[in-house]
């Protein structure tokens, strides 16, 4: 029998507010606090994800289910909320006092990870699959959906499950916006959160948990002239290649000018930020590792 671990809040289920809206209007619903994100005993199916659920537990897939919620009050309105429209019969899961998500879905040890890429909320950091064990991660499939996309995308076969994401991903360049590179489906978000401070400045995944990439992620980031990227400092080491432009960057206590072509890699705890310079927009890709 397989199992099947799929993630509540975001996933399979959504607030109230969210009905009828675009998903990037269900993310900006978030961010901005909309009152009904908190009354969690009101939230609803995302799309026919409770049509699907079924057609996989019909062809006895064990589902099991991820609440985001500590509180077991909270948790007591997910079951609620699962027994109302309808769900499989399936446990509840949830992180207990000291608990990560990591440690719930490591116990439970299923063959497939469902969840969404957490965009309203902290991306990477706030996900399940990327910070569980390496030797775990190669025992479970790893699906990840955009955030209020749902899950009527997925294959209605159990079997293929384990199939479809485990290939190759080529993402087309697009035409430029503003200078700026652009590949064809990806989104472009902001360089990082609000308090980052980086002025002017964009980011686009290539490569990421989208991509189901165990090991590495590549993003490319443009910055527009007279702005520059946050001031970073973080305990992974990661490398930059530079696409277009010039920067002054900050390396430690050194400064250098960069320009296209030139390679960088940047230590571990290094001190690093990026300024453009001149009036041309400044780009790079850069490479990190997965779980960070």
């Amino acid at each position: 029998m397989m199992k099947i671990l799929v993630f509540l809040h975001g996933t399979t289920i959504m607030h109230r507010a969210a009905i009828g809206q675009s998903r990037e209007e269900r993310v900006r619903q978030v961010l901005e606090g909309e009152e009904s994100v908190r009354e969690y005993e009101m939230y609803v199916p995302v799309g026919n994800a409770v049509e699907k659920l079924h057609g996989w537990h019909n062809q006895e897939a064990e589902i099991t289910y991820l609440s985001s919620h500590r509180d077991l009050s909270n948790v007591e309105k997910d079951r609620y909320v699962l027994t109302r429209y309808g769900f499989p019969a399936g446990e509840v899961l949830f992180r207990h006092e000291h608990q990560a998500y990591k440690d719930v879905a490591e116990a439970a040890l299923p063959d497939v990870l469902i969840e969404d890429d957490c965009e309203s909320i902290g991306g990477e950091a706030q996900m399940v699959y990327p910070h569980i064990t390496p030797a775990l991660q190669r025992k479970i499939t790893s699906i990840v959906v955009r955030e209020f996309e749902g899950i009527d995308h997925l294959p209605d076969a159990v079997a293929d499950l384990l199939q479809a994401f485990h290939k190759g991903t080529i993402h087309h360049l697009d035409h430029p916006e503003n200078g700026e590179l652009r590949w064809q489906g990806l989104p472009v978000r902001a360089y990082g959160p609000e308090n980052s401070g980086a002025v002017r400045a964009t980011r686009q995944v290539l490569i990421g948990s989208d991509e189901n990439s165990p090991h590495f992620h590549m993003r490319y980031f443009a910055v527009q002239p007279g702005g520059h990227t946050s001031l970073d400092q973080h305990a992974h080491d990661h490398g930059v290649y530079v696409l277009h432009g010039r920067a002054r960057l900050r390396l430690g206590n050194d400064e250098h000018e960069i320009s296209t072509g030139d390679v960088i890699y940047i230590p571990g705890n290094e001190i690093h930020q990026f300024f453009t310079l001149g009036d041309e927009l400044f780009g790079f890709l850069c490479v990190v590792p997965a779980k960070r």
